[in-house]
């Protein structure tokens, strides 16, 4: 298999049709920001690949050109895509692509790709502080000085960071000016834990995972008012009933639906799910915000969890 690149400078890949980022798991952040980038870099205007539509029209699309006009063509994530024919189909197709316009794309670390014409970025999950300073397109463009004495206070609090804590962590270090060192001392400790944990919430939640799901919910719960949580669960089953209603086929125009929900709920988890069940438990949650605000009613979050577990 074709080895991926580990370091990130957009100027390498600026002659270069396809590129593709291999990742574990999807980060919409991390793909937002390396998208912005790049197309700044370029100087392209941005067309999104829809991945529902034929094939035939893809590829159309992607071997034609008005005027010799080229455009930054964009898929999110490979492994959305059910079919395994269509998705070895498409990748054959990008393998060897070589214009007229640009293609960049997701793929998870173990699908096997060969561009004949293209590069592979691989992330890892973590970064120390030697590592982060291959992202460059997370902190392009702000100070040297400031990036270099935020991370150097990043990195005094523990030693490595997920890719998602990097993307939302780097916005603030352009934005805090003299209140650098407040930020670290008032609310470093609360963004990282919650980014992280309440992903984690919703996953073992639609996991059916009660042992990892109450461990950790346990933890943070009082983080966090009890309006709060059932506002959290009520949006959660919600998109996931929608989700399964449409039997995880999501048009591109409706995609911001699924924002929130955990990746492996979007890719295998929703199987696990009914709608009458999720519409059941989002009615329930209803009733229990309901009481919550009326002074009644603190312990039928628990109970209502218990039962979600149990199937009841």
């Amino acid at each position: 298999m074709q080895q991926a690149e580990t370091s990130v400078k957009h100027t390498e890949f600026l002659d270069i049709p396809v590129v593709l980022l291999k990742i574990k798991k999807y980060s919409p952040l991390l793909f937002y920001k390396f998208l912005k980038n790049f197309e700044k870099k370029l100087s392209l205007d941005i067309k999104k690949i829809d991945l529902d539509q034929d094939l035939s029209l893809v590829q159309k699309d992607l071997q034609t050109t008005f005027l010799g006009q080229a455009f930054l063509y964009w898929f999110s994530d490979l492994s959305l895509i059910s079919s395994k024919k269509k998705r070895s189909d498409f990748l054959n197709f990008i393998a060897v692509y070589q214009g007229p316009h640009k293609i960049i794309g997701c793929v998870e670390l173990d699908e096997e790709v060969h561009l004949t014409h293209g590069k592979m970025i691989e992330f890892q999950d973590s970064y120390s502080s030697d590592q982060v300073l291959k992202l460059d397109f997370l902190y392009e463009g702000q100070k040297v000085e400031v990036v270099s004495y935020f991370l150097a206070k990043l990195y005094r609090k523990r030693k490595q960071y997920s890719l998602d804590q990097l993307c939302i962590l780097l916005e603030y270090a352009s934005l805090l000016g003299k209140n650098i060192d407040q930020f670290f001392e008032r609310w470093l400790d609360e963004i990282v834990a919650s980014e992280v944990s309440l992903y984690a919430v919703g996953q073992y939640f639609f996991e059916k995972n009660p042992k990892k799901f109450f461990e950790l919910f346990n933890q943070i719960r009082y983080q966090y008012t009890n309006p709060f949580w059932t506002s959290f669960f009520s949006e959660q089953l919600f998109k996931a009933y929608w989700f399964v209603v449409h039997n995880g086929q999501i048009a591109i125009e409706q995609k911001q639906m699924t924002f929130g929900l955990p990746f492996s709920f979007i890719k295998n988890d929703w199987r696990l799910h009914k709608k009458s069940s999720l519409l059941l438990a989002h009615q329930k949650i209803y009733e229990i915000d309901l009481a919550i605000k009326s002074g009644a009613g603190e312990r039928q979050l628990d109970l209502f969890l218990m039962r979600f577990f149990q199937g009841c």
